[in-house]
């Protein structure tokens, strides 16, 4: 098993040196040309750190808290396996919490820091989290040193915050792109409450055709719960003799408004003089009648980068940024 002492000996680095290299500390910084020469020696010698040794030494625990939207909901589920994945591949462990509103997560920040947790991946499950009581308190972890990455969220200003997220603004340009090379003449937007996701996506949608002189009509569906709709407008839709582009802005939304196409219907009119494309390509999107074109981005993926990136803020070691895939259009019958 390779030690410090071999990557020591192979530098010509003293022991200190090469810990200080791995274990940066504000008041003890190691040139950069030092620094890269004994990570090259680790690579060299095959030398696997132990981060959790590292966090031990430290006095904070080998674990990193992951607060999710408590959806049954396979993108969650994605996330997870990806979090886990490197999370294991470091040595770290993972407690995962999952919550819909901030009084869960505000549990979930006091168990992180009772813990001494590392650091924390989180989640944002709607605009007004950090306003209900939140806020103070991830601020407070953030402030003792644990370090904060915030997942498909806005950005928040201090050291011990990062971002990280699926690109919904792009997603959303891509959808109308596509709309406009089929020859719609009309747009309309569907959107479920309003989230900084969803935002970011109607944002994308309607930038790409405003700029094109275009204008996008958006109804927001209200929902009892997070795939419970049935008050989709089919007559307000539907208004108007020419082609409509319809962009539902999650699957769930976009497989409900199929279904109320055919309960009137009107199914061979889908793809034809209504296109419609949802958001996510959830498991059973190609089933629906006709099979619902959609926008993939890479939950799993986005699991490990995070983890990746958590562990830099964390270590300083590894990339401290990964370049996530783009937003891929899988095309399929409604569209």
């Amino acid at each position: 098993m390779v030690t410090l002492k071999d990557i020591a000996e192979k530098t010509g680095f003293s022991l200190s040196v090469v810990s200080r290299a791995l274990n940066p500390k504000p008041d003890q910084k190691v040139a950069d040309a030092t620094k890269e020469k004994i990570e090259a020696a680790m690579r060299a010698l095959n030398y696997r750190r132990n981060h959790a040794a590292s966090q031990l030494a430290r006095g904070r625990s080998a674990a990193v808290g992951v607060f999710l939207p408590n959806y049954g909901y396979s993108l969650i589920a994605d996330l997870v396996i990806g979090i886990s994945e490197e999370a294991a591949a470091n040595d770290f462990q993972c407690n995962f919490y999952f919550g819909l509103d901030s009084r869960d997560y505000l549990q979930f920040i006091h168990s992180a820091k009772d813990t001494a947790g590392s650091g924390i991946i989180s989640y944002q499950v709607h605009n007004d989290f950090f306003e209900e009581g939140a806020g103070a308190a991830i601020e407070e972890y953030g402030r003792q040193g644990g370090k904060i990455l915030l997942l498909n969220s806005p950005k928040r200003a201090g050291a011990y915050y990062s971002s990280m997220g699926i690109d919904n603004y792009g997603a959303g340009r891509m959808v109308a792109e596509y709309l406009c090379s089929k020859d719609c003449q009309r747009f309309c937007v569907l959107t479920p409450s309003p989230s900084w996701q969803m935002e970011q996506r109607l944002a994308g949608f309607s930038d790409f055709l405003r700029e094109k002189g275009i204008e996008t009509k958006v109804y927001v569906i209200q929902s009892a719960w997070f795939h419970q709709y049935g008050n989709i407008d089919l007559a307000e839709l539907t208004r108007g003799n020419c082609r409509t582009g319809i962009f539902a802005l999650n699957d769930y939304l976009a497989m409900d408004t199929i279904r109320v196409f055919g309960k009137a219907g009107w199914t061979e009119k889908i793809g034809q003089d209504f296109l419609i494309v949802g958001h996510d390509n959830i498991p059973g999107c190609q089933y629906t009648l006709p099979a619902l074109t959609t926008v993939e981005q890479s939950f799993r993926e986005l699991g490990r980068s995070s983890m990746k990136k958590l562990l830099w803020m964390m270590t300083g070691s590894g990339p401290k940024t990964s370049k996530l895939p783009k937003p891929k259009l899988i095309l399929r019958e409604s569209a």
